[in-house]
């Protein structure tokens, strides 16, 4: 397909449909075509007369985040007909696009925003940046539509957050290909996390991941991400100034214990957060 020959074997004559092709949710598919250049008007069958050649065409789609200053709501949605732009404003909503390969900048509307809604499943090679300094949001919805077995960086994440104090589920999230989670809560409100089905598979910078999260008490983890006795590049001021911290077993946040060599089950003769 994708312009490639399709092969099958008909009777002379005989009327074929042609069904529409499904990629994934990234692509749309926009048709059959009997040219290379995929113009003109799309075909529902042939007739195999002889061998016939035909070519399918897909369309890419962007996600897009929209502002609506009358809500101060970002919505983040896949544009399915290819109706917007970049920097593009329709009354009170702006229009952000999101190059699957490159960081989501919100940061013109950062400080405006109060509540973020994931309306459709996005792709994401990097979530870098996506939510940091959203300092008024009070509420973030739809987490687990977003797909992240493709993401390599989380740096800066959620960095600035300090009115989203809701428990943080992201046990939905796959982090096999993340190399960074530096600051990717630092600052933040959130009073628990929940990362428990995490792993470290290529994951090389926690440095301040938790930095400053004054009202974390509990952060959920399995042993497939004890940072403990990983090789990383660096774990610097992952815990430090959270202060309300405390692991599984009782341990209570220490100013000398800030680093990731803390990031491990709580256990006795073991200690963690």
């Amino acid at each position: 397909y994708d312009g490639a020959n399709h092969q099958a074997n008909y009777l002379e004559m005989t009327q074929v449909p042609l069904r529409p092709l499904i990629k994934d949710d990234r692509w749309r598919f926009d048709g059959w075509y009997d040219n290379s250049a995929m113009v003109g008007t799309p075909l529902t069958s042939v007739t195999m007369a002889s061998n016939k050649q035909v070519w399918g065409k897909f369309v890419q789609l962007y996600a897009y985040g929209k502002f609506d200053s009358t809500t101060n709501t970002l919505t983040i949605f896949v544009d399915e007909e290819g109706k917007y732009q970049d920097g593009q404003v329709i009354g009170n909503v702006t229009y952000f696009k999101y190059i699957e390969n490159a960081t989501a900048d919100f940061s013109s509307v950062a400080s405006q925003v109060e509540a973020v809604e994931i309306k459709d499943v996005v792709h994401p090679d990097t979530m870098a940046d996506w939510f940091k300094d959203f300092t008024n949001c009070l509420t973030i919805r739809g987490l687990w539509r977003i797909d992240t077995s493709r993401c390599v960086a989380f740096t800066n994440m959620f960095k600035g957050c300090e009115n989203v104090i809701s428990k943080l589920d992201l046990t939905m999230w796959d982090t096999r290909n993340v190399v960074s989670m530096q600051s990717m809560f630092e600052g933040s409100g959130f009073r628990s996390v929940d990362i428990s089905t995490w792993t470290k598979t290529s994951l090389r910078n926690v440095q301040e991941m938790f930095k400053d999260c004054a009202s974390l008490t509990t952060i959920y983890a399995s042993d497939a991400f004890d940072l403990s006795t990983a090789s990383l590049g660096s774990w610097s001021d992952m815990f430090l100034g959270c202060t309300n911290l405390i692991g599984g077993n009782g341990t209570a946040y220490d100013a000398s214990h800030v680093t990731g060599a803390y990031a491990r089950i709580d256990r006795t003769g073991r200690p963690g957060y």
